[in-house]
């Protein structure tokens, strides 16, 4: 049986179309701006509470710029302006590299958008983290072998 290629790329439209919508509250799990800050959250949990403000004002139909601006407040960032860096490893440099996290993720959330909610996302945070744990338990429990031949190489020596 032979398909066009118009007949073939409607299939496909169709068939992509029926998983997005199949997909419903596990396609806003693999949304860009949901998992950077599920990640963030993990990565600096002392900063929590200021991540999950700045998410509600980004998703609430707040203005982007806003809730940047309250999150470097929050967490003590002061841009010094005129494009001076602050110095490599100082405190300053991981705020601004936080706060620059934070922007990403306001210009990847759409408008129109139904996005989970603060608790919603302290629940992914929790789970992430419980099968983060199982994972590093499970591979601490598998033996650990040594190659054949040590540590050098797998062929075999000649005599």
């Amino acid at each position: 049986m032979k398909i066009s290629k118009s007949k073939l790329t409607r299939i496909i439209k169709e068939e992509l179309n029926r998983v997005v919508e199949s997909m419903g509250e596990a396609g806003l799990a693999q949304d860009v701006a949901v998992r950077q800050i599920v990640r963030a959250i993990q990565i600096n949990p002392h900063l929590t509470e200021e991540y999950l403000n700045a998410w509600e004002t980004m998703t609430s139909g707040g203005d982007p710029q806003r809730a940047i601006s309250e999150f470097s407040d929050a967490i003590g960032y002061e841009s010094r302006g005129g494009g001076i860096m602050p110095d490599r490893g100082s405190e300053q440099a991981h705020l601004m590299s936080v706060v620059g996290g934070v922007r990403f993720m306001s210009r990847r959330v759409k408008p129109g958008v139904e996005y989970p909610t603060v608790e919603e996302i302290s629940e992914m945070v929790t789970t992430g983290n419980e099968e983060a744990r199982q994972a590093r338990a499970t591979a601490a429990k598998r033996p650990r072998g040594r190659p054949k031949y040590g540590p050098g190489g797998t062929h075999e020596r000649w005599n």
